[in-house]
């Protein structure tokens, strides 16, 4: 616990000198914190849009999106609409099975993108049986 020194001038309690320390002290830390919390909050981007097929243009729904260096993500909505919210710079991985994984660089400000995503066309090999 913090204790103030109060002085006496003529004997007397000097009021205004203590409360002039309080506030510009408890103002400087106030301002501090104001300032971090700013900061923290104009960090992220809004990033919304639509995931398509690219052969079909509709939207694919179930795509899993998140940050491939962070801890946050997301899945599309049935008509394949998404909504993030991420730091400039960060990778937005786009992924989905039967699709192409596809990679999106967070740019500095928010916006509204559409990410085309084509099918993964899988083939198996069959071995024929020696007789």
């Amino acid at each position: 616990m913090e204790t103030f020194n109060f002085s006496f001038a003529n004997g007397k309690l000097n009021l205004e000198d203590c409360m002039r320390h309080f506030l510009i002290r408890y103002t400087a830390a106030l301002f501090l914190l104001l300032a971090l919390a700013a900061q923290s909050t104009t960090a992220q981007v809004r990033i919304s849009g639509t995931v398509v097929d690219v052969d079909t243009q509709e939207g694919v729904a179930g795509v899993s999106i998140r940050a491939v260096k962070g801890r946050y993500g997301t899945i599309s909505s049935e008509a394949g609409r998404f909504y993030i919210e991420a730091n400039p710079g960060d990778t937005l991985e786009f992924s989905m099975i039967s699709y192409v994984r596809y990679e999106f660089l967070v740019p500095a400000i928010s916006g509204t993108f559409t990410i085309s995503m084509k099918r993964q066309v899988i083939t198996r090999r069959c071995r024929r049986s020696r007789s």
